[in-house]
């Protein structure tokens, strides 16, 4: 089984993030969605998962060299992820819909909005964990996903909450 970290829009919160990633332990993969606005993004991170990282950036991520999105194949899954902003997913997510057509993607990850989302449409999966930092949603609760892939299972995403 594998299992991955999705975390988003956690603003410099190092702190945070570390504690999900101790908290949750033996991850596979690592995907951040954006906004992580630390000065060494993929090293930290990288560093404090002990795991591949994929991260892309977001809207306050003005000096980073991460790209605005990336796209993998992991465990017979084509994974889009973007942080959401240049696709105006605070309108909806058309605009993630016609990107998974053109990259041939089966799951969405994206941020942005600071609030979860997970639906399934046509077969892609489109998932936003939150935010880490600076959670909108009601009840103002910091989230993140963990996604479970089982052979040629379905993938499993579960959101979760984290308490300080």
């Amino acid at each position: 089984m594998a299992k991955v970290l999705v975390l988003s829009d956690s603003h410099g919160n190092t702190k945070t993030m570390q504690a999900i990633i101790n908290l949750e332990k033996d991850i596979d993969l690592l995907i951040h969605c954006g906004d992580l606005e630390i000065s060494s993004e993929i090293a930290t991170l990288t560093q404090m998962a002990d795991a591949p990282v994929y991260a892309v950036s977001g809207n306050c991520d003005i000096f980073s060299d991460l790209s605005k999105r990336v796209d993998f194949d992991f465990k017979g899954h084509h994974i889009l992820v973007t942080h959401g902003y240049y696709e105006n997913v605070n309108s909806g997510i058309g605009e993630l819909k016609r990107k998974a057509g053109l990259f041939g993607a089966d799951i969405v990850f994206f941020g942005h909005t600071h609030v979860p989302f997970l639906r399934e449409e046509d077969g892609v999966i489109y998932a936003n964990p939150g935010s880490t930092d600076k959670p909108r949603q009601t009840g103002r609760e910091s989230t993140y996903m963990i996604m479970t892939i089982e052979g040629d299972e379905k993938p499993k995403i579960e959101l979760k909450k984290y308490s300080f």
